[in-house]
C-alpha cells in the first residue's frame, strides 16, 4: 500500500453498512474460549511468555506440534471465521493506508457492536468479560487464528487480503479516536488496567501492525512498544525482555519492507510474481516468519 497520511474517504459513505455479526456464533462463550485456549499455558499473573510458549504461538515447533496446535485453532475459530469470510462480509476495495484508516470505523462497526454485546460493563461481576478482554479475544480471532487456520499457500490470500483488513480496522479504532457513530467505542481498550502492565496480553493488539505492509503501521508499532516499556513495573525484567523481543521481531519485519516494499513470502499466496532480488533472497534462506513460501 502507498504511504500517506489518513484522509477522509468516500468509500464508507457510499458503501452499505456491514451486517451485524451472528449472535449465535459471536457470543461471550466464544470469546471466553479463545482467551482460555490462547493463554492456557500462561501462569496466572504472568506479564511475559516463556520461549516455549512463544515458539508454540508462532509456529517455531516441530511439525507434529505445529499441526496439532493449528488443528485446535481451526476447531475453535472455523465457524466464526466462515461467518465473516469474503463471500459473507463484502469489504470496500483495498486502496492505500490513508483510505484504510478512514474506512476503519465503517469496517469495524459490527465487530465493535459485538464487543459491547458480549461484555459486561459492571465491574462488580468478575465472572464475565470486560470490553477490553472481549476486544483482545476479537483481535486474536481476526489476526492470529486465521494464520493457524489457513496455512496452505492456496489459502493464505484470505488472511492477508481479508482478515488482516478486519483486524487492522478494529485496531485503528482501538488506537485512535474517531468521529462518534452509532457503534460502540473501543478507543483505548488496549491500555486497560488488565493489560497496561502485562505486555504478554497487550502485544496481541499491536502484532496486527507488524502484519501490515504499510510502513506507517510499523511506525505505530514502534510507538506502542516504547509506551509498553514505559509502563513496565519497576523490577519486571521478564516483561521488559518480552517487549524487547517483540521489538527485535519488528526490526526484522521492517527490514523486509524497507528492502522490498512488501513481504516477499506472501507473493505465492497473493499471486504476486517475485522479483529477481526476492528470488535470490529465498535461495539464501530468507525469513518467512513460519509461513513457508511457494
Amino acid at each position: 500500500m502507498s504511504h500517506s497520511t489518513p484522509t477522509s474517504s468516500n468509500n464508507a459513505a457510499t458503501s452499505p453498512p456491514l451486517p451485524p455479526l451472528d449472535p449465535t456464533i459471536f457470543n461471550p462463550s466464544l470469546f471466553t474460549h479463545i482467551l482460555r485456549f490462547w493463554f492456557a499455558d500462561l501462569p496466572e499473573g504472568a506479564t511475559a511468555a516463556s520461549p516455549q510458549l512463544l515458539s508454540k504461538w508462532f509456529g517455531r515447533v516441530d511439525p507434529d506440534s505445529k499441526a496439532s496446535f493449528d488443528a485446535s485453532c481451526r476447531d475453535l475459530s472455523a465457524e466464526a471465521l466462515a461467518s465473516i469470510a469474503p463471500d459473507r462480509l463484502h469489504l470496500p476495495a483495498l486502496q492505500d493506508y490513508a483510505s484504510e484508516r478512514a474506512l476503519a470505523p465503517h469496517i469495524s462497526a459490527p465487530f465493535r457492536d459485538a464487543i459491547q454485546r458480549c461484555s459486561t460493563h459492571d465491574d462488580s461481576n468478575s465472572s464475565t468479560l470486560r470490553p477490553a478482554e472481549t476486544a483482545l479475544a476479537m483481535m486474536l480471532l481476526l489476526d492470529q487464528l486465521p494464520r493457524n487456520t489457513f496455512r496452505k499457500p492456496t489459502e493464505q490470500r484470505v488472511v492477508y487480503a481479508h482478515y488482516d483488513r478486519l483486524a487492522r480496522a478494529l485496531l485503528y479504532c482501538v488506537l485512535h479516536p474517531h468521529a462518534p457513530d452509532d457503534s460502540f467505542s473501543v478507543y483505548g481498550l488496549d491500555c486497560s488496567s488488565a493489560f497496561r502492565h502485562a505486555p504478554v496480553y497487550g502485544c496481541f493488539f499491536y502484532i496486527a501492525l507488524q502484519h501490515s505492509e504499510a510502513l506507517e503501521d510499523h511506525d505505530e508499532f514502534d510507538r506502542r512498544a516504547l509506551q509498553q516499556l514505559e509502563d513496565v513495573r519497576d523490577g519486571d525484567g521478564a516483561a521488559e525482555n518480552f517487549i524487547k523481543f517483540g521489538m527485535q521481531a519488528e526490526q526484522q519485519h521492517r527490514a523486509l519492507l524497507e528492502r522490498f516494499g512488501r513481504y516477499p513470502y506472501r507473493n505465492g499466496g497473493l499471486g504476486r510474481e517475485s522479483t529477481v532480488e526476492e528470488e535470490e533472497y529465498f535461495r539464501e534462506g530468507g525469513e518467512t516468519f513460519g509461513t513457508g513460501f511457494s
